[in-house]
C-alpha cells in the first residue's frame, strides 16, 4: 500500500484516473482540499480546506471477481464500521452514502475502466470529520464526527485506520466473500418504511424491502416489486 499525499488537487479520482497506469494496486490518494471534488450523479462535493478524509483508493487486481460494481457497497460497509467506532445511529443510505440518524457524513464514488485491454477501478471516499459549517443547501442535511462529537480529530490517524477496513474488507470481497450483503441489510437506512424517490425525473412513493444478492435495491411500489440498480433512483431523505 502506498500512500500519495498532496496539499490541493482537482479531484483525488481523477488523479488516479490520470496516473493509474503507473500506480500500483491499492495506492491510496488523499488530499487536503479538493478544487473540484465530486459526489454521485454528477454533483460537487462539499469540504473545506484540512477538515476532512478525501482519499480514493486504486484497485486494479481483481481475482477474475466479476461484479466489481459492488465495490460500492463494499466500502459502504468498510465505512460503517470505522465510524460504528465513534458514533451510533448509523446507517448506509443505498447505494453508499452513510447517515448519522438522517444527516449525511460520507459519500462514496466508484469510477473505472473495465473492458478486455484495461481493467480498474477508483474508489472515492469524502468523510466529513472536523468541519463545522456547511452551505445553507446543505447545512440541515450534513454533519461531520465534531458537530456530533464536539471533539476534534486527527484525520491522519483516522485515515490510516479506515484505510486498514477498507482493504481488509477489499481482499476478503476479492477472495470470495460475499457477508457484505448481510452487513449492509442489516444498517440500510429505510428498511420497511415508505420513502420518496426520483425515478425517470418522476416523484414516486414506495416501500424499502432489503438488497439482494446482486446489490439492488427491493422496492414494493405500489404492490409491485422493483428491483433497482445503483444510478436509477434517488432518495429523497
Amino acid at each position: 500500500m502506498i500512500i500519495i499525499k498532496k496539499d490541493v488537487l482537482p479531484s483525488t479520482n481523477d488523479f488516479i484516473k490520470e496516473h493509474y497506469e503507473s500506480l500500483d494496486n491499492y495506492t491510496i490518494v488523499r488530499a487536503n482540499y479538493q478544487t473540484n471534488g465530486k459526489g454521485r450523479l454528477s454533483r460537487t462535493w462539499e469540504a473545506l480546506e484540512n477538515n476532512n478524509i478525501l482519499m480514493s483508493i486504486l484497485v486494479k487486481e481483481f481475482n477474475n471477481r466479476t461484479d466489481i460494481h459492488k465495490l460500492s457497497i463494499v466500502t459502504s460497509m468498510s465505512v460503517h464500521k470505522f465510524l460504528s467506532k465513534y458514533l451510533k445511529n448509523l446507517y448506509i443510505k443505498w447505494p453508499n452514502d452513510i447517515l448519522v440518524d438522517n444527516k449525511k457524513i460520507c459519500g462514496i464514488l466508484l469510477e473505472g475502466k473495465i473492458n478486455n485491454n484495461t481493467q480498474m477501478v477508483v474508489i472515492g471516499i469524502g468523510i466529513n470529520i472536523n468541519q463545522l459549517t456547511f452551505s445553507d443547501e446543505i447545512a440541515s442535511l450534513t454533519t461531520s464526527l465534531r458537530k456530533e462529537l464536539n471533539i476534534e480529530f486527527d484525520i491522519d490517524l483516522l485515515t490510516e485506520e479506515l484505510v486498514n477496513i477498507l482493504i481488509n474488507d477489499i481482499n476478503e470481497f476479492l477472495n470470495g466473500s460475499d457477508y457484505f450483503i448481510d452487513y449492509v441489510k442489516t444498517n440500510l437506512f429505510g428498511i420497511n418504511q415508505k420513502i420518496e424517490y426520483t425515478r425517470n425525473n418522476n416523484l414516486y412513493e414506495g416501500i424499502i424491502l432489503d438488497i439482494d444478492d446482486e446489490g439492488r435495491l427491493i422496492i414494493n411500489e405500489n404492490n409491485q416489486i422493483l428491483y433497482i440498480n445503483s444510478g436509477e433512483i434517488k432518495i429523497k431523505r
